[in-house]
């Protein structure tokens, strides 16, 4: 948001524009991805503003993993670029494994993480798959009903880390 010399913004641009909580970009895709054993990318989405000092979360909804070969191993990853356009060679920022046990079963899977940029950014973020180990080819199903939808919150203030490691 800017509010340039005179401009008196109203309680709901203020609220809408600095609402922590709000999602500022999002996709969705409600078809299958495509099936492959090297890492595919699946959705992306572009130009997310960010700023320094505020907490971002990175996330999808539920995904259905699917495999053609029971006891694969496989992955979804998030990756970022701040300079572009992501693809598969952009920074991992997580990574959510799973085992598919069983190839006539989808597995469901989730994949977040909090996001604090360095700098005032412009975000691209990429959700991608890959078989991590077996000989199958996996995928995300999609349906209108069960879509694939990857999002960015802006989570407010970073009340920076605070934990205690054990």
């Amino acid at each position: 948001l800017t509010i340039y010399a005179g401009q008196i913004p109203t309680a709901d641009v203020l609220n809408t524009e600095l609402l922590p909580g709000t999602v500022i970009r999002r996709g969705r895709r409600i078809t299958n991805s495509t099936a492959a054993a090297a890492e595919q990318s699946v959705l992306r989405v572009d130009d997310i503003p960010v700023k320094s000092g505020r907490l971002y979360w990175l996330a999808t909804g539920s995904l259905a993993m699917d495999t053609t070969v029971s006891a694969d191993s496989a992955r979804c990853l998030l990756r970022a670029e701040s300079t572009g356009v992501a693809t598969t060679a952009s920074t991992v920022v997580q990574v959510s494994p799973t085992y598919c046990g069983n190839a006539a079963q989808q597995d469901a899977i989730q994949i977040g993480v909090f996001y604090v940029p360095p700098s005032d950014q412009t975000l691209s973020i990429l959700l991608t798959t890959a078989r991590l180990a077996g000989t199958g080819n996996v995928s995300l199903q999609a349906a209108a009903t069960s879509p694939i939808d990857l999002y960015v919150v802006d989570c407010g203030e970073d009340p920076g880390d605070s934990g205690v490691d054990l």
